[in-house]
């Protein structure tokens, strides 16, 4: 649970990050932040995947 939750912290950080740039105007710096969010939610959905996957293999070997 402290991985999903550090996940949801990490994901929602990337979200206000994305909204106080685009208050101060910087617009690079909230398309960073937006593509850092989805990334990081991709890969680690993949990893956590790819661990269950993983786990389900070796509990029927």
């Amino acid at each position: 649970m402290i991985t999903y939750g550090a996940i949801v912290i990490i994901t929602l950080g990337s979200v206000l990050v994305e909204k106080r740039c685009r208050t101060v105007g910087d617009v690079n710096g909230a398309l960073a932040a937006r593509r850092f969010g989805r990334l990081f939610l991709i890969v680690t959905g993949g990893l956590i995947a790819l661990e269950f996957v993983q786990a389900m293999l070796a509990f029927v070997s």
